[in-house]
């Protein structure tokens, strides 16, 4: 391919670039040697012994000249500037150069993360950083109330096991495990069916007869079926099993097993599965429940109807969350801290806040006792990440209206009073103004006043962060590069 330069060689003709005329070279040279040899094995096979000779030299200076222009090409390749003094366009294959969430997420250097964020808001850049390497520590809510967990958390008077399996399950996909334990874990029993059909296909588990257990080593499985048998001999006959979670069992009977201790119970399941990755709940009361105050003065009480207020139809904001563990007198309280969270903020290197849920599972946590002061105490950079969209929770808010709400309920919890840059360093934010329709009924959330944090000494980032291939989400590799970038 003949590469032509920006300019014109002396009467007008245009002349190669280095890169073209080496190639060029290239080609002449080996033609030149493949005819040379042609003809000097005929020239040698007919006796013409003068004219092999001049062939055989002209076949040697093909190939010398062959070779260096293959040295000289190599060369150019690798200079960071041609001999001309200009500077090389960005490399074809640089995808960093196409667009920067594409962009290389870290340069062999190990980043280790505490994340406050939701679980789905967060899933894919949960992902996008254990796929390079990066170790995370999840810190979830105490207080779930629904879905399938609901049921096992009211009978055994458990944290929410579903909340704490999902997030250990998405670590193991970010760290590309796919192993027969994780297989085993993410399978469920039969949504349908009789109850007798349902019996025989626990026993098939437990008497490691169905497939999926069958495929564990037998020293896995051998474990992993004993905290089965201790669920299924403490589960409470009335409990209706069908769709659930074979993760949820043995997490469950892990945590009968090891004297009703939840960290030991994750401890273990991690080690079943080979997952670097920390989760961990934020406290380790089980009976925490989440309510809401609006700011017309109603109250949303349980965690499910936070995250689900019905909107339109309710257009008073969420004034303040708080927990209690009494759903009839709503007593606020604040419950202890989980030990390994608050340690675990002076075993990273960056903190993140958001996005997600931002009643539920954002601030919430740092209602708990010691979390805010922990937060206040940590010198590592703290990234509060806006919400995208404001959804049901954030109806009416703005990204800078929700930093000054963490910041007073930080101030609140705290025992210690601090500014604003012991809690929060750095913000992001999606820069929605270049936005006018909504997501599915959902607005793009406002950026508000963010100079006045910039005016505190607070680093604010903004700019397009929507994923370009799924609207209202955050780019997961954007977003992980601007994590791992403050983490350095």
């Amino acid at each position: 391919r003949w590469v032509k330069s920006q300019g014109t060689g002396e009467g007008g003709i245009e002349t190669l670039e280095p890169q073209g005329r080496d190639r060029a070279m290239a080609r002449l040279a080996g033609n030149l040697e493949a005819s040379a040899v042609l003809l000097f094995v005929v020239a040698l096979s007919t006796g013409g012994w003068a004219a092999a000779m001049l062939f055989g030299v002209l076949a040697l200076a093909s190939a010398l000249a062959f070779r260096r222009s293959v040295i000289n090409g190599v060369k150019r390749s690798l200079s960071a500037v041609p001999t001309d003094g200009r500077e090389l366009p960005p490399a074809r294959h640089d995808v960093s150069s196409v667009h920067p969430s594409l962009a290389r997420l870290d340069d062999g250097i190990s980043v280790s993360a505490l994340i406050f964020a939701g679980g789905t808001a967060f899933r894919n850049c949960n992902i996008a950083l254990a796929r390079r390497g990066h170790r995370v520590t999840r810190v979830v809510p105490a207080w779930d109330n629904g879905g399938s967990s609901r049921t096992l958390r009211d009978e055994f008077h458990v944290l929410s096991i579903g909340d704490i399996r999902h997030a250990l399950m998405t670590m193991a996909h970010g760290e590309n495990i796919s192993n027969e334990v994780i297989r085993l874990f993410n399978c469920r029993l039969s949504e349908d069916g009789s109850d007798e059909e349902l019996s025989k296909e626990i026993e098939a588990f437990l008497d490691q007869k169905h497939p999926r257990m069958a495929a564990v080593p037998t020293d896995l499985r051998n474990v992993i079926q004993k905290y089965l048998d201790t669920f299924w001999i403490n589960h409470p006959s009335k409990i209706d099993l069908h769709n659930g979670s074979i993760g949820n069992f043995v997490m469950l009977g892990a945590y009968l097993s090891h004297g009703n201790d939840m960290n030991t119970a994750i401890y273990v399941f991690r080690q079943l599965c080979g997952i670097n990755g920390n989760v961990w709940p934020v406290s380790l009361v089980n009976d925490l429940q989440l309510c809401a105050r609006l700011e017309n003065g109603e109250v949303i009480v349980g965690e499910e109807n936070v995250t689900g207020i019905r909107r339109p139809e309710i257009t008073s904001r969420i004034e303040k969350p708080f927990l209690t563990r009494n759903i009839e007198t709503r007593e606020m309280v604040h419950a202890d801290a989980n030990p390994l969270v608050i340690s675990a903020f002076e075993e990273v290197d960056v903190i993140v806040l958001g996005p997600g849920s931002f009643f539920s599972s954002v601030i919430s946590h740092f209602m708990v006792s010691d979390v805010a002061d922990a937060l206040g105490r940590s010198n590592k950079p703290k990234v509060f990440v806006g919400n995208m969209l404001e959804g049901n929770e954030c109806f009416g808010w703005s990204v800078s209206e929700l930093v000054d709400l963490f910041l007073n309920t930080c101030h609140e919890s705290a025992t210690e009073k601090r500014d604003a840059k012991h809690y929060v360093t750095h913000i992001i934010a999606h820069d929605s103004s270049t936005h006018w329709r909504n997501v599915r009924g959902d607005r793009y959330l406002e950026t508000g006043d963010l100079d006045k944090f910039r005016d505190a000494g607070i680093k604010v980032t903004t700019g397009d962060l929507e994923d370009p291939w799924k609207r209202g989400a955050h780019d997961a590799n954007v977003l992980a590069k601007h994590i791992i970038d403050e983490g350095r």
